[in-house]
């Protein structure tokens, strides 16, 4: 469950409850998440990565956290746009 996903969120999130299929073309631009990680000394024996949005949730939600396997996160095609 990467990308699209959204009625899979635990906690739930706000919004349209996405299951599986939604399309996008975006281009990103950023940095290589592995690049990142490697310079904070984060070791690849790790399980998981987790992410927390700069946005802040509607009303009493909580923060938009999701995981990243340590495998994802490390792959070169893996990157932390901006």
């Amino acid at each position: 469950r990467e990308g699209d996903g959204r009625a899979f969120f635990d906690p739930p999130v706000a919004g349209i409850q996405w299951e599986r299929g939604a399309v996008g073309t975006a281009r990103f631009a950023g940095a290589r998440l592995a690049d990142i990680l490697k310079r904070a000394g984060v070791k690849p024996t790790g399980q998981y990565v987790a992410m927390n949005g700069a946005d802040k949730p509607l009303g009493k939600m909580p923060d938009f956290v999701r995981n990243v396997p340590i495998k994802k996160a490390l792959d070169a095609d893996t990157i932390l746009a901006y």
